[in-house]
């Protein structure tokens, strides 16, 4: 079962718990499922999956999930602002670094 079935049968068992002697009246539509679900999202992947003008309940939660997926990948890479202390620290390490590589460059001319 993937991902969309899963959302439409929760979707149809939250909205027919209440009509357990006629189930079939609150069978929810493709649409009705495509509009809720469209509520519940973030601002963000809402307005990229309307971007794409999707019209099945089914391609809007995949793309939804790449969506998803995309942001959270972008505030992952985000997360890698160093701050000024840190960029110094970063700079210091990599000067310590040059120097012992001149160093090591040096004794090898020595050798040969």
């Amino acid at each position: 079962m993937d991902l969309a079935e899963e959302i439409s049968n929760a979707a149809n068992r939250y909205f027919n718990k209440g009509n357990s002697k006629n189930p079939e009246i609150c069978t929810l539509t493709e649409k009705m499922k495509f509009s809720k679900f469209l509520e519940s999202l973030r601002p963000d992947i809402r307005t990229q999956v309307k971007i794409l003008g999707l019209s099945s309940f089914e391609e809007a939660v995949k793309q939804a999930c790449n969506a998803e997926i995309a942001f959270n990948d972008t505030a992952a890479a985000s997360s890698n602002v160093f701050t000024p202390a840190e960029v110094n620290i970063l700079l210091a390490n990599h000067f310590e670094s040059s120097k012992n590589i001149e160093e090591l460059n040096r004794k090898i001319e020595n050798l040969t």
